[in-house]
């Protein structure tokens, strides 16, 4: 792999793991909302909030923990 090829891919890793993160932040967001709304609770999002970023958090984790990993599959395999 050209040096170009690998920023491409690790710059494909880092926006999707940023796309992910904003994705299961509004999905768990709208999700309690949505359940919120249905159970007629207006308290549900308070109560859902410390695991809503809990999660977000954890996703953004996951996230950097692939570039990272993956970052080092392509040096390892651009010495090759």
């Amino acid at each position: 792999m050209t040096e170009q090829e690998i920023k491409h891919s690790l710059n494909l890793v880092r926006y999707g793991g940023i796309v992910v993160t904003a994705v299961v932040f509004v999905a768990l967001l709208g999700f309690s909302v949505i359940v919120g709304n249905a159970l007629s609770t207006g308290d549900l999002l308070s109560q859902m909030l410390p695991y809503i970023i809990g999660f977000t958090v954890l996703a953004a984790i996951l996230s950097v923990v692939l570039y990272f990993v993956y970052r080092a599959y392509l040096m390892g395999r651009a010495k090759v």
